[in-house]
């Protein structure tokens, strides 16, 4: 009889120890991307920041990345930054390559690969457009030189008649 109510009392303590380290993540208080607001989006950051540098847990860590790439990637962020958020998800995949099977997951790395594309294409076009535009001034100089040429090359054959 004592020895039942013994094994019940360790099975009871066994899942109430369980129970407590899985609420390691919202003991952490890693802000969701959800409750985020716009004004304190730079504090949540760097709040899930400071849980990447001294948290040893992996799957804090891996949630803290995730946290980090929806947040760089909300709608409410008035300076998004998808080349990070891409980053922040490649890093929670790393870190929990279960999560990185999930459908949603997958669709969300798609999009912000191809964000990541556009993004270098854009910069490789202004770029160029930088150099179309110096180009053309240059062009523009060099036709008001030859327009210049012409004129005092005409007034030459004028005072020559």
């Amino acid at each position: 009889m004592i020895y039942k109510k013994t094994i019940k009392l360790l099975i009871f303590l066994f899942v109430l120890i369980m129970l407590s380290h899985c609420t390691g993540a919202y003991k952490e208080g890693i802000p969701s991307y959800r409750e985020a607001k716009s004004d304190n989006l730079p504090d949540d950051i760097g709040q899930i920041e400071e849980i990447l540098r001294n948290n040893p847990d992996s799957s804090i860590r891996a949630k803290a990345h995730l946290q980090l790439a929806l947040l760089h990637s909300s709608y409410k962020n008035p300076n998004p930054n998808y080349q990070l958020a891409l980053k922040e998800l490649e890093n929670y995949m790393s870190v929990e390559p279960a999560g990185g099977m999930n459908e949603d997951i997958q669709n969300f790395l798609a999009i912000l690969r191809e964000m990541d594309k556009m993004l270098e294409e854009n910069k490789k076009m202004k770029q160029r457009m930088g150099q179309l535009t110096k180009e053309n001034k240059d062009l523009k100089d060099a036709v008001l030189q030859l327009k210049n040429l012409d004129i005092s090359m005409e007034e030459k054959r004028k005072k020559a008649k």
